[in-house]
């Protein structure tokens, strides 16, 4: 059986499903050192000759130019080789970092404090607009895009622009019809899961939805939600 770690690397332009060179992490000096003369999107904090670095992706730095180093574990493609090493440590067996409450344990310190806030119920990223607080600052980066009303993710197909990477994704599949979620009664499709999962509802009646105070149940939880402020007195905008 062929290792995977003999895939990694250069992905040959006219068929990316060749790959060319060993996908050995490389942590020296040399890579940090072409990189400290770049700026741009900073990667999470890991070690680097057993110290604790933070460095920048260069992908953010060359978002135009061709990706050409793939991974050989999920084909995910990059335009830098080291861009691609620091996402092979996602695959990594090594897991350095452990959770203190639970035991889950990270190949990187930066997602070993994102979940922790999990726990411990931290949100240190504030909105200067609004004062609403977020627990990743990538929350916080989608947030905002709300009050500048910036839209960065472009359609290719019709040139509509949406504030969320993940709404491009969606609307996307209104052009190209794929990976559409089908009702196995009805055979009527969705663009999202969670809209096939309300679907659903109208088939098998379920009402998963209980309120605490009288016990009466709903199939969807924006309709709980509404239901409880009769019982809390809590207005919908204060």
């Amino acid at each position: 059986m062929e290792d995977p770690d003999s895939r990694c690397g250069s992905v040959d332009k006219k068929n990316k499903n060749e790959t060319s060179n060993n996908c050995a992490v490389n942590t020296g000096r040399d890579s940090m050192e072409s990189l400290s003369r770049n700026e741009g999107k900073i990667i999470n904090k890991h070690l680097v000759d057993n110290k604790t670095t933070t460095v920048v992706d260069p992908d953010t730095l060359n978002c135009n130019k061709e990706k050409t180093f793939e991974c050989c574990y999920c084909m995910r493609t990059f335009v830098t080789e080291y861009s691609l090493q620091v996402h092979l440590t996602l695959h990594s067996t090594e897991s350095q970092f452990e959770c203190s409450y639970c035991g889950k344990n990270f190949s990187r310190k930066g997602h070993l404090e994102m979940h922790l806030r999990t726990h411990t119920g931290e949100k240190p990223f504030q909105c200067s607009h609004c004062e609403k607080k977020f627990s990743r600052k990538s929350h916080l980066k989608d947030h905002q895009r709300i009050h500048t009303g910036e839209k960065p993710f472009e359609c290719s197909y019709c040139r509509k622009k949406f504030m969320h990477r993940y709404s491009l994704q969606v609307h996307l599949k209104t052009h190209t019809r794929e990976n559409l979620s089908e009702c196995p009664y009805c055979k009527k499709k969705f663009l999202q899961k969670c809209t096939l999962t309300r679907h659903l509802i109208t088939h098998t009646g379920n009402k998963p939805f209980e309120c605490s105070y009288c016990n009466k149940k709903f199939a969807r939880k924006s309709y709980l939600t509404t239901h409880l402020k009769h019982h809390t007195g809590k207005k919908e905008f204060s």
